[in-house]
């Protein structure tokens, strides 16, 4: 198994921030040929739309979690704010709303569930057979 976590404050500069962790950490454990890069990338995305969503809902901190056991990589954001994420149906003039469903689009599944004093809004890659931590 392996697994890593940082907690990032409720501001802008954590999405950039969450981004290069993430990178960092999987660049170390999956190497930095092309499925690993493949995955790093579709993790970065996942990673800035989880913790967008936490810094837009006025959290005051927010924890990442990325660990793997086998064959899926799991990301996870839990933070302290109020209510839960939904998913919407955005359109074309419309400049924010699309986080989630660019999360369902890459990942094989993700969802919600309660954590202390907050929530934790998970999603889960699949990782090629090579990657498989």
């Amino acid at each position: 198994m392996w697994k890593a976590h940082v907690q990032f404050p409720g501001c802008a500069s954590s999405v950039r921030d969450a981004r290069r962790f993430c990178g960092q950490e999987l660049q170390h454990w999956l190497g930095d040929d092309q499925p690993a890069r493949d995955v790093v990338g579709d993790a970065q995305l996942v990673v800035s739309e989880l913790i967008t969503n936490a810094v837009n809902a006025n959290c005051s901190l927010a924890g990442l979690t990325l660990e793997s056991d086998g064959d899926c990589l799991r990301i996870a954001v839990r933070d302290d704010a109020r209510g839960w994420p939904a998913a919407r149906l955005a359109d074309d003039r419309d400049e924010h709303g699309r986080g989630l469903a660019i999360i369902a689009a890459v990942a094989v599944a993700w969802g919600v569930s309660e954590a202390d004093q907050g929530k934790q809004v998970w999603a889960q890659l699949r990782l090629p057979p090579a990657l498989a931590i």
